[in-house]
């Protein structure tokens, strides 16, 4: 965001009604070339040499102001400002820097007086709405809420506003409805179908959301000695549950009577924000099938760490389970390029291990955990109009069904949702 500034500002600098000599140009271009770099003590000093020369200098003494603030020196940009507004009255750019400053001081209030003060004497701009709004955040969020669609109506095209809109949005999604589709095909050991119409209903209150879902499956043998149709039913219950500002627990529970889903589904994890933008998580997760004249229960650990970097999500995730009194694993990585929104992204998900996708998913059967896997999925999301989101997510799986004998497995699966604010 600084670099931002420093762009905004020598742009300005460039188009103003001060004309320069060729050597104070090429100092400006030095000077700035110091701010980018964050070497504001230098920058600082070519501003006062050159000063020493001209000191009625417009473009100068912002110049040095800016630096004041950029390196945390606020009394004397702040001093710097108010000087130069004795002389400059009503310049918008100058009470952007000013508000910008109180901003970077935590002086919301001071923010809003301001910003109210220049309304009423009818100085306006985009920057200075925005800035009142970012001020309203920390104080009053009601006021937040309508001075920022305000804002979104009269400036419908600027990306800052649209970003913080589209926080806004997100933060404020109380509830949502889920429609998925799934439709597999694998090409060997008999081939076989699989069709998926899942539904879904998240609520979010303040400390928790809570999501309700219903799976409906089908499994299709289509071969000459086996004509077969499998159908099943699952409803679950995911929740998450903030527990502080670095920790959160996800509890989800599901249920089915019928053979080709797990009959129990359980699944406890718990995440803590780590520094720089780093998450941890340690879980455990149980699956219990019923069937028929066997029955198993698997056991699996789990812990994952997330990386935050810009616009993007990294996840790797290690999932170790029992399998007939033997251990085995599975390992996950998963990657996220996100948009203006966090609902719209980009990603890429890559796994290894005895049936990887199974057990991370919510349909299985329980020997498919002696099948190792390769498992590949691509996944981009989009959302219309602020109220529906939609997904497509192909798949590819290479699943061992023999010992070194493996058969493909081709998915694709669609998902819309419908927001509520």
């Amino acid at each position: 965001m600084r670099i931002h500034f420093i762009y905004i500002l020598f742009v300005t600098l460039s188009i103003g009604n001060y004309t320069y000599s060729q050597n104070n140009d090429k100092e400006l271009v030095r000077i700035r070339n110091l701010s980018e770099n964050k070497q504001y003590g230098k920058s600082i000093f070519l501003c006062d040499s050159l000063l020493k020369v001209n000191p009625d200098n417009y473009s100068l003494n912002l110049l040095l102001a800016a630096n004041y603030l950029w390196s945390k020196e606020f009394s004397k940009g702040d001093s710097t400002l108010d000087s130069m507004l004795k002389k400059y009255h009503n310049n918008i750019e100058l009470y952007e820097f000013k508000l910008r400053s109180a901003l970077w001081q935590s002086k919301y209030s001071y923010c809003l007086d301001l910003c109210d003060s220049l309304n009423d004497k009818n100085i306006k701009s985009r920057n200075l709405s925005l800035i009142k709004c970012r001020a309203l955040y920390f104080i009053d969020k009601e006021r937040y809420n309508s001075n920022l669609k305000a804002h979104f109506e009269i400036y419908p095209t600027d990306t800052s506003v649209i970003k913080l809109y589209n926080i806004y949005l997100h933060k404020n999604i109380l509830n949502s409805f889920g429609l998925e589709f799934n439709n597999s095909y694998a090409n060997k050991r008999y081939e076989q179908y699989i069709h998926s119409v899942n539904m879904s209903y998240l609520h979010r209150f303040k400390n928790s959301s809570h999501e309700l879902k219903l799976y409906s499956s089908d499994i299709v043998y289509e071969d000459e000695n086996i004509g077969e149709k499998d159908i099943g039913l699952k409803f679950g219950l995911d929740n998450y549950l903030n527990l502080s500002a670095k920790f959160y627990l996800n509890i989800r529970y599901d249920y089915s009577s019928d053979i080709i889903f797990p009959k129990h589904f359980v699944i406890s994890e718990l995440y803590t924000k780590l520094f720089k933008s780093h998450e941890l998580s340690l879980g455990y997760r149980a699956m219990y099938f019923d069937n028929n004249d066997e029955d198993e229960l698997i056991h699996t650990y789990t812990s994952s760490v997330v990386k935050y970097y810009k616009n993007s999500r990294f996840e790797f995730r290690a999932l170790v389970f029992n399998n007939d009194s033997n251990l085995s694993s599975s390992f996950w990585l998963k990657y996220r390029s996100y948009f203006r929104k966090t609902t719209d992204y980009i990603g890429l998900d890559i796994a290894y291990g005895y049936s990887p996708n199974y057990n991370i998913g919510y349909f299985s059967d329980y020997l498919q955990f002696d099948a190792n896997s390769y498992y590949f999925i691509l996944s981009y999301s989009k959302t219309l109009k602020n109220r529906f989101v939609f997904v497509v997510q192909p798949s590819y799986t290479s699943e061992e069904y023999a010992r070194s004998k493996y058969k493909n497995m081709f998915s694709l699966n669609l998902k819309i949702s419908y927001l509520l604010y």
